[in-house]
């Protein structure tokens, strides 16, 4: 996305249109991914957030305390 920011100036609107919209849809298909992607395996409750935003290491599942 830096890259098509820097780009905009340089580079034809019928080009940068569609790589903008590809790179914004793979930007929130991955924050989709990592929201429902990350799992207990103990409980199945979703933890993704969770552990990539915690300020320590995450070690158990909040829901059911099982260790990683």
């Amino acid at each position: 996305m830096l890259l098509l920011a820097y780009a905009e100036k340089h580079m034809p609107t019928a080009i940068f249109k569609p790589l903008l919209y590809a790179s914004i849809s793979l930007f929130l298909a991955g924050n989709v991914l990592l929201y429902i992607g990350i799992r207990c395996p103990k409980c199945n409750a979703i933890l993704g957030y969770h552990i990539v935003f915690s300020a320590g290491k995450a070690d158990q599942c909040p829901r059911c305390r099982n260790n990683f």
